[in-house]
């Protein structure tokens, strides 16, 4: 069942939102065993009670032992769905024991003619308990049971009305508690966002920062297929400390800004501003370098940032370029051999007079 066969119902969630979903599902799904295991506990005791006061086994009785059945089978099985799968697995296990609990009410009136309002306002405060579901799965559920206990109530010729009315009186208070919870949940969950890509964003240049290269380069290197090949490229501003001594340090981070934007403005899978004067660019790819990456001394040059200190006038950058293809059953290189080859090709660049690129095949 999918949130959008029910748009009069389940809430829309942006892309955001179901991030925010699939990011929390691993820690809910903890709180929400503990809840069915505690629901398990809480229909032992009933169907105990039940027995004690009736005196006999009924149909009402029969019908509650399949609910806890169902409850405590689903306990193991659910441990080993994937997450992507958990949240619809709970809706389609709780609809079946809704569906249940619709026959323990309805053998409850044939056994007593009368059906509590209890009942059905505890069924709804479980189900608002649950921490796995947003709004828009609550209300689908809720809107389902209440279907149940009318057609209980229609088949039993049981004319109770105040148990809707205190069973829909419970689901408007819940469901307004439980879209207050969502908004500040979705708002936590975007401050989470921003104060994480914040803490990995060079706040001067918008380029990822050195914290964060690890994490993604690993990322990178895991993913790559089988002869493709990954580039890393170290680059460093040539004479940026004449420049920051003739210019000042507010045009150097001027001229930082301008050389993360024009290395942004590449089709490179990750640049960072690994510190100072250093930037870190890596690209995947297949066949042959691309052009533009051998091409980043010229494209820096090609900015024409006044360099006055510079022998050619103007700003420039040394490149060491790490390239590795990734061979079948090859073991792969940890980013921090490629960064060391990397930056003993930059130091060989500036050896030969800067303003240049010299390219390392790595071996493995």
């Amino acid at each position: 069942m999918h949130q959008h066969w029910f748009p009069w119902l389940a809430l829309h969630l942006s892309s955001q939102e179901r991030l925010f979903q699939q990011t929390h599902i691993a820690s809910t799904r903890r709180h929400a065993m503990a809840l069915l295991f505690i629901g398990a506990l809480v229909a032992s005791f009933f169907l105990l009670y039940s027995y004690l006061f009736y005196g006999e086994w009924t149909s009402m009785q029969t019908h509650l032992g399949w609910v806890l059945a169902v409850v405590i089978l689903f306990i193991p099985v659910e441990l080993k769905v994937p997450n992507e799968y958990w949240q619809p697995t709970v809706a389609v296990m709780l609809l079946i024991v809704l569906t249940l609990m619709g026959w323990v009410f309805r053998e409850e009136v044939v056994y007593t003619e009368s059906l509590n309002a209890g009942g059905p306002m505890t069924v709804a405060l479980v189900i608002g308990a649950m921490p796995v579901f947003h709004l828009g799965w609550k209300l689908i559920l809720w809107g389902y049971f209440g279907v149940v206990v009318h057609v209980v109530m229609a088949n039993t010729a049981l004319y109770d009305s105040w148990t809707l009315v205190f069973y829909l009186v419970a689901v408007m208070i819940l469901s307004m508690a439980q879209a207050q919870t969502d908004r500040l949940l979705r708002y936590q969950f975007r401050v989470e966002q921003l104060e994480r890509l914040k803490a990995q964003t060079d706040q001067l240049t918008g380029s990822l920062n050195r914290y964060a290269f690890e994490q993604h380069m690993n990322e990178l290197l895991n993913s790559l297929p089988e002869q493709e090949c990954l580039a890393l490229a170290m680059i460093d501003i040539d004479f940026f400390k004449r420049y920051n001594d003739h210019y000042g340090h507010l045009q150097g981070d001027m001229a930082l800004v301008e050389v993360a934007q024009a290395l942004n403005a590449l089709p490179a899978d990750l640049v960072v501003r690994f510190g100072g004067e250093e930037f870190v660019v890596v690209c995947q790819f297949s066949g042959e370098i691309p052009a533009w990456l051998q091409q980043l001394s010229e494209n820096i040059a090609s900015q024409r940032i006044e360099h006055s200190q510079s022998p050619l006038g103007f700003l420039t950058v040394s490149v060491g370029l790490a390239v590795y293809q990734h061979g079948a059953g090859s073991a792969l290189p940890s980013s921090s051999s490629l960064l060391g080859i990397a930056d003993a090709g930059l130091y060989e660049a500036k050896q030969k007079g800067r303003n240049q690129l010299c390219l390392s095949w790595v071996d493995q």
